[in-house]
């Protein structure tokens, strides 16, 4: 018999006893094995067996894409292949699955990859103390690209990979470079991506707006808003570097109870370079999340950068749920 407790924890795993003091070495998985079989595997671990990523919206060069998988054992590893028009910038963000209710739950620690058309590696991430990831990237010419998604332990928490298994979902936009120039022997025809909307920039106004621009020096930014959507949405945000400062400028999420303010969640660090972006997602789950709590998203902010924010929620696995 396979058994665990896993009440109140946010992350749960399978284990053999690789852990201080074990008292019991059961190959958990093995003996699950022995009585089930495995699904299918949707994408394969070498470029030859890539799966493709979804198209879900496609606008001149921008795209976005999405696809869910399952890693399903130690050794499974995932390849999504997808072409881009042109060169420019790619953002992905992986997350395992999450229950909808109460606790998370999840038992996927992801390691995220982004490969060339050739399987060189050009940027990996797998931040400690989350079990997501999330990377962009500057794509420097069109082409196929790869993303490449393992299930890895934490050497903060639990360094195994035994039991890092499950479903996840992936999440990526791509926006070509400003201008697209086609030449042919007749006409040449340029193309200039839709801007901004001033609606998607409103300046320096603060809180409860889609976008924000810091226009202040200020260490921290705090913005207060309100659940608009029901548990099971995602609070997403992309932080873009507005100039070449350093510094950890990275976002903090926290909620409101007992009066005061409790930390949830952090993203990574922006890159440290005029440009550099970082597109983070949350996923409101528990029952915590009510249509009306407060919520509180903080931008660190050590060497006083200048930034831009665009927030909104999405709807977890059907798209956008109601903009701010």
């Amino acid at each position: 018999m396979v058994t665990g407790i896993g009440y109140g924890n946010s992350v749960t795993q399978w284990s053999k006893g690789e852990y201080d003091s074990a008292s019991n070495t059961q190959d958990d998985l093995e003996k699950i094995a022995s009585k089930l079989t495995l699904e299918a595997d949707e994408a394969g671990d070498e470029i030859e067996t890539a799966a493709s990523l979804n198209i879900m919206r496609q606008d001149a060069s921008d795209i976005d894409f999405a696809s869910t998988g399952i890693i399903s054992t130690p050794a499974d590893k995932d390849l999504w292949a997808f072409d881009v028009p042109q060169g420019g910038k790619i953002v992905v963000d992986a997350r395992p699955w999450y229950s909808p209710t109460r606790t998370a739950g999840n038992n996927l620690d992801i390691q995220l990859r982004l490969l060339d058309k050739d399987g060189k590696t050009l940027i990996k991430r797998s931040p400690t103390g989350i079990t997501s990831a999330s990377l962009s990237y500057d794509l420097s010419s069109k082409g196929r690209y790869y993303l490449y998604i393992d299930g890895v332990g934490d050497p903060k928490a639990y360094p195994t990979d035994y039991g890092s298994l499950g479903q996840y979902n992936i999440e990526a936009g791509f926006k070509g470079s400003t201008i697209m120039t086609t030449t042919t022997t007749t006409t040449t025809t340029t193309t200039t991506t839709t801007p901004t909307s001033a609606s998607d920039r409103d300046s320096c106004s603060c809180p409860n707006v889609n976008s924000y621009i810091s226009c202040d020096a200020k260490k921290k930014h705090k913005i207060v808003f309100k659940h608009k959507c029901f548990a099971g949405h995602l609070e997403r945000a992309c932080l873009t570097r507005q100039d070449n400062s350093s510094g950890k400028l990275r976002l903090k999420l926290k909620y409101r109870t007992g009066g005061r303010w409790v930390k949830q969640d952090q993203s990574d660090t922006v890159r440290a370079e005029q440009g550099a972006k970082l597109c983070w997602a949350y996923p409101m789950t528990s029952d915590k999340t009510q249509v009306g709590d407060k919520w509180q998203l903080v931008v660190i902010n050590p060497e006083r950068a200048k930034f831009e924010l665009n927030r909104d929620y999405w709807k977890m696995y059907s798209g956008r749920c109601h903009a701010i």
